[in-house]
């Protein structure tokens, strides 16, 4: 560690005690500078811990929170009040959990490492860049999410993230959403890195009709990109790249995972439910009396239909050649759950022929980055019909996921071709 580093630590103040990160916002200077504010005007800001292991002193895990996004002028001044739209009620610690645990046990590749969370405040995937703020009500509200996401780095570059050997990059549902479309940012600015990788957890949304026929959720993301601005905010995703080459006729469907995960030159390890909790809620939206429990109270019918979704969810993870390109990988499992896997117990037991989420990570991670992806792609088992309708017993014993989320439904106008919305099914 070198004298530098250790005095830029020190500035921040020591590291919270039992493994625990400490939140620090960036230095008004240069949230002003760089425009980087949360939806109220607060500063964003990050949780960190730094490296306790003289061996794993360049190598970081940064984590992005998740939280559902803001579809609307009215609906991002009601965020703004909340701890997902200001700064001004986060706690001064955290503990980490998962692949941001403290805990070796747990957490063999980076309990010991650099650990950051980044809290989201932004209500658009850490992506929207509007150079004017809007005024509702008489309240200022700021899309700022990339200049928070960049201003957060040029805080922890001097702290040796700079000088990074080993990153990844994770986060779950709006913040593994954001690994999709920043991933490649991420992977530009550390190029020096020798191993980068991205773990998204929960994030994968398919572009999918609802049972009743219609595209709300897909139109919803599509509408509240514009008003965001993210296409501003897309430098260094390789979908946009594309759509700048004529490639994809709306640059807007890079904020769709399908889309931004198809252009990825990034190496990925995408852990996901096929049978996601929020994805059938709000983009399906069908059969959810049963949608608990395991799918225990389904009936044969309901069950077809969740295994016509399983179906649908992995052709479109499939479509994308990254899915096969030497280097990636998949945990792709059967559960009605989402974000589960942020759970540590979750991330240390749930199993795909015996092998844990945090067992396939680890592999994947201290693989040379170029084996074959089926040497590190697990899918999913397919509901029975009969007796107990989950086929995976190592699903977590969690009667509602939709609390881990935070994701609101909104109404929008059904109808999908006034949105030219890509890939329908």
């Amino acid at each position: 560690m070198s004298p530098m580093w250790l005095l830029l630590v020190c500035a921040m103040g020591p590291a919270a005690a039992d493994g625990d990160l400490t939140l620090h916002l960036i230095d008004q200077d240069l949230a002003d500078q760089r425009g980087a504010y949360c939806l109220d005007g607060s500063r964003p800001g990050f949780y960190y811990a730094p490296a306790t292991s003289v061996e794993l002193n360049t190598t970081w895990i940064i984590y992005l929170q998740g939280g559902g996004f803001c579809a609307d002028n009215d609906d991002c001044a009601d965020r703004s009040t909340t701890d997902l739209g200001s700064s001004s009620t986060w706690d001064k610690t955290m503990s980490g959990s998962s692949v941001i645990d403290s805990d070796s046990s747990i957490n063999p590749l980076f309990a010991d490492a650099h650990r950051v969370y980044i809290p989201y405040c932004d209500g658009w995937f850490f992506s929207g860049n509007k150079d004017d703020p809007v005024v509702v009500n008489g309240k200022t509200i700021y899309f700022r999410g990339k200049r928070n996401l960049v201003a957060v780095l040029d805080t922890l570059d001097p702290l040796g993230l700079w000088d990074v050997e080993n990153l990844m990059l994770s986060g779950c549902s709006a913040g593994a959403l954001a690994d999709y479309m920043q991933g490649d940012y991420m992977g530009d600015r550390y190029a020096d890195a020798q191993k980068f990788g991205i773990a998204p957890l929960s994030g994968f949304f398919p572009v999918h009709a609802s049972k009743a026929g219609d595209y709300d959720f897909i139109a919803q993301l599509l509408i509240s990109s514009k008003l965001h601005n993210v296409t501003g905010g897309f430098d260094g995703n390789k979908c946009y790249e594309a759509a700048q080459r004529g490639e994809i006729s709306n640059p807007h469907f890079c904020g769709l995972s399908n889309y931004s995960y198809a252009y990825m030159t990034s190496n990925i390890f995408m852990i996901n439910s096929a049978l996601d909790a929020y994805s059938l809620q709000n983009i399906y939206d069908g059969d959810t009396d049963c949608q608990h429990d395991e799918f225990n109270d389904c009936s044969m019918k309901q069950i077809s239909d969740f295994d016509a979704w399983e179906s649908d969810f992995l052709a479109q993870v499939e479509m994308a050649s990254q899915f096969t390109k030497d280097g990636n990988g998949a945990f792709i499992e059967s559960c009605l759950e989402h974000c589960a896997a942020e759970d540590s117990k979750t991330f240390a037991s749930l199993s795909i022929d015996g092998l844990t989420i945090s067992q396939a990570l680890q592999q994947w991670w201290e693989s040379n980055g170029a084996d074959p992806a089926a040497d590190h792609t697990y899918t999913p088992c397919t509901l029975k019909k009969l007796g107990e309708h989950q086929c995976n017993p190592t699903c977590p014993n969690q009667e509602n996921y939709m609390e881990i989320s935070r994701m609101k439904k909104r109404n929008v106008p059904s109808t999908p071709h006034a949105y030219d919305t890509p890939m329908g099914h």
